[in-house]
């Protein structure tokens, strides 16, 4: 297996999620990701969370394992594995461990089979996909929105 270099690494901070490294929605969650992301925070735990993942191999690693290795709360460790899981540098396995997700480096499946990054849905997406559909039938175009529910549930997993 060849080794990776210094140009097969990602460039930290990864910030996928408009320019961040993701936030709920509340102006302090934004706020608190910006900061974290323009102080080295962010980097940091992406950068540790690869290490200590590489260091796991093939096991991987749950959210729980990579929260009590670094002694983070269950935001820090859900999100920065969402966000290098989003950015295709993680995989997260369809196995499961405690209930809980495996994430591994790509180079680490071994085989098995993985699940893809599902984008989640903000709340003014779905209501204006249930306006969609809403008109839809008022219109009635059942076929139509019977389609365009069955496209949704696919791209939304």
């Amino acid at each position: 297996m060849d080794q990776p270099n210094l140009f097969d690494q990602p460039q930290f901070p990864i910030l996928p999620y408009a320019g961040t490294s993701g936030h709920s929605g509340s102006a302090s969650s934004e706020e608190r990701a910006r900061r974290d992301d323009k102080d080295g925070t962010t980097a940091y735990r992406q950068s540790a969370t690869l290490d200590y993942l590489r260091r796991q191999s093939v096991y991987g690693s749950t959210w729980k394992d990579l929260a009590s290795h670094y002694n983070w709360h269950h935001g820090q460790a859900s999100g920065v594995l969402s966000t290098l899981h989003k950015s295709g540098v993680i995989a997260r396995l369809f196995e499961r461990r405690d209930r809980c997700a495996i994430y591994v480096l790509v180079e680490c499946v071994d085989g098995r089979e993985v699940d893809a990054y599902r984008k989640n849905i903000t709340r003014t997406e779905m209501r204006e996909h249930l306006a969609t559909i809403e008109e839809m039938l008022d219109e009635g175009r059942y076929w139509e929105a019977s389609e365009f529910i069955g496209a949704l549930r696919v791209e939304l997993g």
